[in-house]
């Protein structure tokens, strides 16, 4: 028992550490995708098409701009994708309460390492050394994660479901004003 007491007390600090790192990669990996997504859906939206002309009339390059047709399939796909990163994030999200915990079983570990050699003052040290510093860098941790969070991937997760929500609701009065068929009727 007292070799996996020093096992996990030695290396429970770089466990926190590596997986706190790997997280926020992953984390901010799927933030930039979320944010490049929003931008598309955004894109989609007030999308246009430039086409270069060649008038042979007045030998010149003439601009045409033309409004692309944004479809409700369309739309499904991208919030297709938008969901699916969305769970990823969510996924990523509930790792974070992970960090306290481990930084507990550092300190239970330092705590038990102490009690095993109360007779050497060495041991007492060390076992507090792992305590607090496991308590400490699993706080850090889930306090930088969960701000990381707050402010890049669950903020783009908001404003991109409000953009879907305004085209649902946009789509839906278009369609009861007649101004759309639903694909439902296209089929009849």
């Amino acid at each position: 028992m007292s070799g996996l007491l020093e096992v996990v007390g030695s290396s429970i600090n770089y466990l926190i550490g590596l997986c706190g790192i790997a997280i926020l990669v992953w984390m901010l990996l799927n933030a930039s995708k979320l944010s490049s997504h929003r931008s598309l859906v955004e894109a989609a939206l007030t999308m246009t098409n430039m086409k270069t002309i060649y008038n042979t009339q007045l030998h010149a390059f003439e601009n045409d701009t033309q409004k692309e047709q944004v479809t409700p399939d369309t739309m499904r796909e991208y919030e297709k994708t938008f969901n699916e990163l969305s769970v990823t994030h969510a996924t990523i999200a509930s790792l974070i309460p992970v960090f306290p915990l481990l930084g507990i079983l550092g300190t239970v570990v330092g705590l038990m390492q102490q009690s095993q050699g109360l007779s050497d003052v060495n041991v007492v040290i060390a076992g507090l050394d792992t305590a607090l510093t496991s308590t400490f860098f699993g706080l850090i941790a889930s306090i930088v994660l969960k701000l990381v969070d707050t402010f890049l991937p669950a903020k783009m997760i908001s404003e991109t479901e409000l953009i879907f929500e305004n085209y649902d609701k946009k789509l839906n009065t278009a369609i009861m004003l007649g101004n759309v068929s639903s694909s439902e009727e296209e089929s009849k």
